[in-house]
């Protein structure tokens, strides 16, 4: 592919250092990626329990050496991504604020709150083991239908993930596998096998044909298919050490792919942007 540019620009920022024992509360960390949400967690973990973290990861410290036990309830008030692409919750615990793990717990349903509405997608860990439901619901809460992914071994990253709703699909990634289903019916309408990655929470864009470009956190960095299931463009990484977290389209012709830090955690935050005319596919 003669004449593509591809620029990447580098953003540092300040450099944390992080001391195995964390003993005060300015050690909380709260990301500017993070968003504001509002519900409760059971706690479910295959070990027993989950860790209280300082920050969204298990990079950072532990608040407390013993873990949350499994049966104990948790609101969650923000949620960010960490490095391996999985979704993290800020809660409060015996008076003091820290994060957990979100693939350790289950989301429970409050009676009080207004019924489902619309395509609800959950994700589950359940004695070390993930999987997930997407649920189409009508007006007044009653269930159309009922998608489950089929259960798999929990491990790094997650290996069911939401995409979204586009061009009369609901899509989600399953065990490497982008897969479409029929908003009408729940009907699994295609599977593109050859994405083989794990998605991200803010990994993927849809253009205005309806063509899907995804990040897989550990690879590929950009794969594109389009609204029938065939795939498009593959690249599996533009830059070593860095790992895709989020996407943006610009103007329906640039592509702009945000990465998180490399391997030895230097706090960089580089992205890349690329001129989709400039791809073999188009």
């Amino acid at each position: 592919m003669k004449g593509k540019k591809f620029l990447f620009v580098t953003a540092v920022f300040a450099l944390f250092l992080f001391t195995p024992l964390c003993v005060s509360a300015s050690d909380l960390r709260l990301p500017d990626s993070a968003w504001d949400v509002n519900y409760t967690v059971e706690v479910s973990a295959p070990d027993g329990g989950v860790n209280f973290r300082w920050g969204p990861g298990v990079e950072y410290g532990k608040i407390q050496e013993s873990m949350i036990p499994n049966g104990t309830l948790l609101p969650i008030f923000k949620e960010a991504t960490a490095q391996n692409g999985n979704n993290w919750g800020l809660t409060d615990y015996n008076d003091t604020s820290g994060w957990i793990a979100l693939t350790q717990v289950s989301v429970v349903a409050d009676s009080t709150s207004e019924p489902e509405k619309g395509i609800v997608f959950k994700h589950f860990m359940e004695n070390g083991m993930e999987y997930a439901t997407v649920t189409s619901y009508d007006k007044e809460g009653k269930t159309l239908w009922t998608y489950k992914t089929d259960s798999y071994e929990g491990a790094q990253c997650n290996r069911v993930s939401e995409i979204g709703q586009q061009n009369g699909y609901f899509y989600l990634v399953e065990d490497g596998v982008v897969a479409a289903l029929d908003v009408l019916t729940g009907e699994i309408v295609w599977k593109n096998e050859e994405f083989i990655g794990a998605g991200t929470e803010k990994g993927y864009v849809f253009d205005k044909n309806g063509t899907l470009y995804i990040s897989g956190y550990l690879g590929p960095d950009l794969f594109i298919v389009d609204k029938n299931g065939k795939t498009l463009y593959r690249k599996d990484s533009f830059e070593k050490g860095y790992w895709p977290y989020e996407m943006e389209l610009k103007d329906e012709n640039i592509l702009r792919i945000h990465f998180e830090s490399d391997m030895e955690g230097k706090g960089t935050q580089p992205w890349m942007e690329i001129r989709l005319e400039e791809l073999e596919y188009r």
